[in-house]
């Protein structure tokens, strides 16, 4: 079991109306706009901060995408940032669960009921932070979004003790038994990443922040490779990309 020290609180509920603001659907124009001349494949990392600690509290959709917005490519600031337990309780006040808007009985009992990654990308888009936001239905949207040079995504998945605690290499391993649902964010992809672990040595991978502070894995940070990332996003797994442009219908 991890440490009492590191808490989860990504719920979940589908929506079939994510499929029309699909990466793969929309990917294309927004390059073409964006970055007429191309970008190099293969690999793309995106400045980051240190990694945030959301300790014991259930606020780790508001973690990632603090995380999200405090990093790199953000190409317009319009609005000053909250902090993450700020942007928790305004996050909570417009998802979809009625339970999240109880008063709360303790101290920081309203920061452990968790909630969506839907819900924060919605409350960065009320704030004008963001215009618009896409969802990756497979590990090449993924690939594809990140080579793109638009930045990272917000991930909510399981988490597993696999991923609790990644191997030498630093990967990650969708094993072992659930702990809870996580939101975490990617601060890059390649396609050569070297795993001693691994019968291929060579694997594709996305790099990820956490937000438990620098002590977990290396400073904070961790891969998944696809295939695993893959397995989390057919086993109910989200990958929201956040734009700060309009995005036509």
């Amino acid at each position: 079991m991890p440490p009492t020290d590191r808490g989860f609180g990504r719920r979940f509920i589908p929506d079939a109306r994510d499929a029309e603001f699909s990466v793969r659907r929309r990917l294309d124009p927004l390059r073409a706009e964006f970055f007429p001349k191309g970008l190099p494949p293969g690999t793309r990392h995106y400045r980051q901060q240190a990694p945030l600690d959301q300790g014991n509290t259930g606020t780790c959709v508001a973690h990632a995408w603090a995380g999200w917005a405090y990093g790199a490519p953000l190409m317009t600031k319009r609005t000053a940032l909250p902090t993450p337990y700020n942007l928790y309780r305004e996050i909570v006040a417009i998802d979809e669960w009625d339970d999240n808007d109880h008063e709360a009985t303790a101290p920081d009992d309203e920061l452990q009921s968790g909630t969506s990654v839907r819900a924060g990308v919605q409350v960065l888009r009320k704030r004008g932070h963001v215009a618009n936001f896409l969802w990756a239905t497979d590990v090449e949207d993924v690939r594809a979004w990140h080579l793109a040079g638009f930045g990272g995504m917000v991930l909510g998945t399981w988490w597993t003790t696999g991923m609790d605690r990644p191997d030498a290499d630093g990967v990650m391993h969708y094993t072992g038994s659930q702990l809870g649902g996580h939101a975490y964010k990617t601060a890059g992809w390649t396609d050569t990443l070297r795993v001693r672990s691994s019968t291929l040595r060579i694997r594709r991978a996305a790099r990820v922040l956490n937000s438990w502070g620098p002590s977990w894995c290396q400073g904070g940070r961790a891969w998944v490779l696809d295939e695993d990332l893959q397995k989390l996003i057919d086993d109910q797994g989200e990958c929201c990309a956040a734009v700060e442009q309009p995005v036509a219908p």
